[in-house]
Formats: C-alpha cells, structure tokens, sequence
C-alpha cells in the first residue's frame, strides 16, 4: 500500500467560505518530537477548537513542513485524531488535500513545479561540482528527501561562508532554489550543522500560502 492510498483521520470540517488560514509547521511545532512533551502538546484541544469553529469562523488549517509525506505520517499516527485540511511537505514542493481521510495531490501545484524546469538531474551535476570542490555536504536521510527536494547537512566551519556564497551562484545559474537553514538538534539533526536543501525556484513558504 503506497503512502497515498492510507486512510488518514478524517479532516477536520471544511469551511464553506474561508476567512482564515492556519498554517503550522510539523516537528517541534504541531508534533513535539519528545515522547513527555508529546503529553502536553495540547494537540486535543487544537483539534476541539478548530473542529467545532471550522465552518462558522472559516478556518482552513494545514502543514507546511520540510519533512516529506512519509515521515509526516509516521510522525502523526498515535498522536493527531483529526487530519488538516491539506499537507504542504517536502519544504513545499508536494502539496495534497485531505478529502474523507484520503490524500488527494495537487495538479495545479505539481504542474507549478514541472513548469520551473527543475531536475534531480540537474541537481546532482551541481552535487557532483561542489564535491569536487571539497565541500563537506552530507547527505540526509530518506526522511527529508523527496521527488522535488534534495537535501544536505553542511558542518559548520571556517570555509562556511564562502562556500555557501559559491552554492548560490551556482545553484542560481542552474535555475534552482538553494535553503540554508541552521539545524535544530531537537527534531533529530545533528549539532552545529546547516540544512542545505536544492528545490525548484517557484517554491516558498510564502507562495503555498497564497496558493
């Protein structure tokens, strides 16, 4: 059974007219990572307010997480008892309706990324160029990799700086997006390391949320 075809919790009720949209990160935001902390996460009583308020203050709620789908659901099994409305994974470059528990893709999103011309192809030839140029990238685990996302932890060091400002150019002459994030060892990366992650350049957390 494909990730697509699991039955999720149901989502919560779908406004009629939207007034608001509650979009919340996933680790360490709306799953603690912490077993304890996951006892006072108060994630009932989210799930009870926008339940009951859903059509009456047109809240729409969702996930915007670098994560990707398959962690995302790992991740919520035991913990959440309703769905969002729709998960934005993969630091945004997948995006799907929740529809009866149900996973339904976005076409109009998908077809938003195939537009941009973005290819891991692309992305591993420019991989390759900065390996080769001695930069200490590592690749992460499967759990923030995805179709339209490829991802790097880059130790913190003295060539930094100037490695990071040769990724970019390169990765901008290639049309590709490049994130440098610090990680956060709370949600399971290592210590004293920055998340460099190559995605299409259509992609923002600003952008998914006017879409």
């Amino acid at each position: 059974m494909t990730i697509l075809n699991k039955d999720w919790p149901v989502e919560f009720p779908l406004p009629t007219v939207v007034r608001t949209i509650v979009c919340s990160d996933l680790d360490e935001t709306y799953i603690p990572s912490d077993t304890e902390k996951k006892a006072l996460g108060g994630v009932e009583l989210l799930e009870s307010y926008i339940t009951f308020h859903a059509e009456e203050k047109g809240i729409l709620a969702g996930w915007i997480t670098g994560t990707n789908l398959d962690s995302a659901w790992r991740k919520s099994r035991g913990y959440i008892s309703r769905s969002p409305h729709f998960i934005c994974c993969s630091l945004g470059t997948e995006f799907y309706w929740v529809k009866n528990g149900r996973l339904r893709p976005s076409e109009t999103w998908l077809e938003r990324i195939r537009r941009s011309g973005y290819s891991l192809q692309n992305v591993n030839s420019l991989v390759r160029i900065l390996m080769g140029k001695g930069m200490p990238l590592q690749r992460q685990s499967e759990d923030y990799q995805g179709p339209f996302k490829v991802s790097y932890y880059y130790p913190e060091g003295a060539s930094m700086v100037g490695d990071f400002a040769t990724i970019q150019a390169l990765a901008d002459e290639r049309g590709i997006r490049v994130v440098f994030t610090r990680c956060n060892p709370a949600a399971g990366d290592p210590p004293d390391c920055y998340d460099v992650e190559f995605i299409p350049s259509v992609v923002a957390r600003i952008r998914q949320c006017l879409f």
